[in-house]
């Protein structure tokens, strides 16, 4: 009797834990949305953008700026990878962590601005025979990402300023 009774809580247990995670795994998808511009069948997050009453002050940093019009056209464009990674490391390779513009030489912006150079950098370095696989897909999440952070962080950096 004793065992019976062993034997039903372990398989309630079990299906109880599976159904559990079920329910995570359908809200994760939810929050992300599709980025059909560079594969039509991967998950990719929303591109943040630069809060557009404070213009005025993001546009003291024009590198980042520049960076972000390819990136925001790379959701529009994806003829060529190559040539859209190429340009948003060039572009990159123009911000230099010395010489962020004051309002934005903060730690947090320059950790973020780190982290995003060296996204941009490894994939940069992908072979063509790469941009298929779920790898690559892995790193252009990555790129979102990070570019989402320092696009939050910025943000929060003009409110805190102006207010």
């Amino acid at each position: 009797m004793t065992l019976r009774y062993l034997v039903i809580s372990l398989t309630l247990f079990l299906f109880a834990c599976k159904d559990e995670t079920k329910t995570n795994n359908i809200s994760q998808v939810n929050s992300e949305i599709a980025f059909k511009s560079f594969f039509d069948q991967a998950i990719i997050p929303e591109i943040l953008q630069l809060d557009s009453l404070y213009n005025s002050e993001f546009e003291k940093w024009t590198e980042f700026i520049s960076f972000s019009v390819i990136l925001n056209d790379m959701s529009e464009d994806d003829k060529n990878h190559r040539i859209m990674i190429s340009s948003l490391s060039n572009k990159l390779d123009n911000i230099e962590i010395d010489k962020i513009p004051d309002p934005f030489n903060t730690p947090p912006i320059i950790g973020r601005t780190k982290v995003l150079k060296t996204f941009v950098e490894k994939i940069s370095l992908t072979s063509e025979s790469e941009f298929s696989t779920e790898k690559y897909n892995d790193d252009i999440k990555k790129i979102i990402v990070s570019f989402n952070a320092l696009v939050y962080q910025l943000n929060a950096r003009v409110k805190e300023i102006n207010f």
